[in-house]
């Protein structure tokens, strides 16, 4: 098998030209689409919002988190006047029309509207939101600890501590691509197994191998193995310029993403090799693929345009988005890094890992079928 590995490793240097374009391609595009959003983002910059909210039978905890927000508003640098409401309706025109905020207090449940011009509010807020929630359960936690050191700190006022965003912390354009572009980049990995493949069916590569006694068997899992490291060089070079040229925020657990980023490149390669040996058909292959698949894939994974995570604002296409494993990966990259939150991103590896489990299974057992030797 280390013969396969050596044959994908050493065809891919001889013609690297594809190679060093899927290194450098991401980079063109975190330049472009980063400065493009970071353009924007200085033109339409955070001002003060009218909030207004409904209480909806909210419950104590729904309650307490409002009220940390509401009091706290005026900490950052973004400005929120906050006015009850009981009229749901004309609110919601408000947030269409006027672009203001409505939030909907219900029982157990803060639902934030803002205005489609406007996502990167219902961001802001929902992490708000979340840093609220962690702090008043800590304090419960102290408050089981230690009653003593629980009511010291409700009298000095520092029984929340709301964890507000400033704008300079934002995520900025080239924070946001450095990671959207990364990840697209891995579907299109795929396409280097595709060409090795009907590029040994075309030289007789193949043929050759089965004679020297390579099974199909040997020759697809080799060749998984030699596109996974060539996945590393492919990836790395955007992860290392724009972590330590671009200055992006990877957070403190970049090794942990760039992990996350490597099992899905090597689910997207090992999902290629089942699709060439279904179908052996380049060009019907990669005209789905190229044409079809992948661009959709990448538009609902954000690849193109920030999609914001909040499904209250985007409707049913808020559900449709993760269809796409880049949106799975973005969000729980996203959310680790700005929310401190690494438990969506687990289980989203923990996917990635079920679905290379499978995919590896199914492999072998349709290649185990022509095990002949020549």
């Amino acid at each position: 098998m280390s013969a396969v590995i050596k044959n994908v490793i050493l065809r891919v240097f001889r013609s690297p030209k594809y190679l060093i374009f899927s290194a450098l391609f991401p980079i063109f595009l975190v330049l472009i689409l980063g400065s493009l959003l970071s353009n924007a983002g200085n033109s339409i910059s955070f001002e003060q919002k009218t909030v207004y909210y409904m209480k909806n039978n909210p419950n104590a905890k729904i309650i307490a988190d409002f009220n940390a927000v509401k009091d706290n508003s005026g900490k950052g640098d973004i400005k929120f006047d906050f006015k009850e409401t009981s009229n749901k309706e004309q609110s919601l025109k408000n947030v269409d029309i006027n672009k203001d905020i409505f939030i909907e207090l219900n029982n157990d449940s803060i639902k934030i509207y803002v205005n489609k011009t406007d996502n990167r509010y219902y961001t802001y807020l929902d992490a708000i939101f979340k840093s609220v929630d962690k702090s008043i359960e800590i304090g419960k936690e102290i408050f089981k600890i230690s009653p003593e050191k629980a009511t010291s700190i409700l009298k000095s006022n520092e029984n929340i501590n709301v964890k507000v965003l400033p704008k300079e912390k934002a995520p900025s354009g080239f924070d946001y691509y450095s990671v959207a572009e990364i990840t697209m980049m891995c579907l299109y990995i795929m396409l280097f197994p595709i060409s090795g493949y009907f590029e040994d069916k075309k030289n007789k590569t193949r043929e050759r191998m089965k004679i020297a006694g390579i099974s199909n068997k040997k020759y697809f899992l080799g060749s998984t193995l030699g596109y996974c490291i060539l996945s590393f060089l492919i990836t790395a070079p955007e992860f290392i310029f724009t972590k330590f040229i671009l200055h992006a925020n990877w957070g403190n657990q970049s090794l942990l993403y760039y992990i996350a980023i490597q099992l899905l490149a090597f689910m997207v390669i090992i999902l290629g090799m089942i699709v060439i040996y279904i179908f052996d058909d380049m060009d019907k292959i990669m005209g789905v693929i190229q044409g079809v698949i992948f661009p959709m894939l990448s538009f609902l994974g954000g690849a193109y345009l920030s999609i914001p995570y909040g499904k209250n604002t985007l409707g049913v296409f808020g559900y449709i988005t993760y269809i796409s494993p880049l949106r799975w990966i973005n969000q729980g990259i996203f959310l680790s890094i700005y929310n401190g939150e690494n438990s969506f991103l687990i289980k989203t590896m923990i996917g990635f890992l079920i679905a290379i489990a499978v995919f590896l299974v199914i492999l072998l057992q349709i290649t185990r079928k022509d095990e002949a030797r020549i």
